[in-house]
């Protein structure tokens, strides 16, 4: 999971408030915000902590997920805001491991194989 901080501000002369979602073109992440509504006075700003998840990933390499961030005011008055974000999306085996393991188990093969076919001389 990845975690943000929003940084949500109203510059009109009147209060807002606003709708939070997030979306990404696949639908594999999901979004948690602190609130995911908020209220503003006029020339304030608010932080707002958002989680985002992706499905458990078994290995590979890292994948690199855009997705957009949208206040909605509902308020009315104001088109809603948008803006994007990236989330790496990492796997619990990273790509190097498995072969780094086949190598290990290679190299204790070779050395079981010597320490039992070569016998030691007396």
């Amino acid at each position: 999971s990845g975690h943000y901080e929003l940084s949500l501000g109203n510059d009109s002369n009147t209060p807002a408030s606003y709708q939070l979602t997030g979306g990404d073109e696949e639908q594999a992440l999901r979004f948690r915000f602190g609130e995911p509504v908020v209220s503003l006075e006029p020339a304030s700003v608010v932080r707002i902590s958002l989680v985002v998840q992706g499905s458990r990933r078994l290995a590979g390499s890292p994948l690199t997920r855009r997705f957009n961030i949208r206040a909605i005011n509902t308020s009315g008055g104001s088109p809603p805001q948008e803006i994007p974000a990236e989330f790496v999306h990492r796997a619990l085996v990273p790509t190097w491991v498995p072969p780094l393991i086949l190598v290990g188990l290679i190299g204790l093969g070779v050395l079981a194989w010597q320490l039992l076919v070569t016998s030691p001389t007396i």
